[in-house]
């Protein structure tokens, strides 16, 4: 596995979807794949990948359990998922969006789009991490001031 493109978990029980989606963004990104809840979850703990690609209809826990139980999961909250099947229901949309996922995209899907839609909310997660990083340099900086300036405070109060 290449350490320096981003990581995708696929999420899907159907070989042949998943064979397209490898085909489809393989090049790009490392592809891991679990073929059912359990699996994801395992992987997902194990190492958090950069994005997640989440079929619904699935054996045992469905995509939208899976959604709402990562989201609820502290190291794995802030990893897009993008629903990606084959319900087209308005209101399965709303139920994936509404528990957290980034995008829903019904199948048949359109290669392109998908390239597009998964490149788009990488980037997006790639720079969120950054701010983080940054954020949390800069509270280190904070603390540092802080400690420098009592430090010079306690040494005035000396000379005095």
């Amino acid at each position: 596995m290449i350490k320096d493109k981003p990581t995708l978990l696929l999420v899907d029980d159907e070989i042949i979807d998943v064979a397209i989606l490898l085909e489809i963004l393989g090049e790009d990104y490392n592809v891991r794949v679990a073929t059912d809840s359990a699996s994801a979850l395992h992987s997902v703990d194990t190492t958090p990948p950069d994005l997640i690609l989440l079929d619904v209809v699935m054996p045992g826990m469905d995509g939208f359990e899976l959604c709402r139980s990562l989201k609820e999961t502290a190291n794995a909250r802030d990893i897009p998922v993008i629903f990606l099947t084959a319900r087209d229901a308005a209101a399965d949309e709303t139920l994936g969006l509404e528990l957290g996922a980034a995008d829903y995209i019904t199948k048949p899907f359109n290669p392109d789009i998908v390239k597009l839609r998964v490149r788009k909310h990488v980037q997006l997660k790639i720079r969120q991490d950054h701010m983080v990083v940054l954020a949390k340099q800069q509270d280190n900086e904070v603390v540092y001031l802080n400690f420098i300036n009592e430090k010079l405070r306690t040494k005035e109060r000396r000379e005095l």
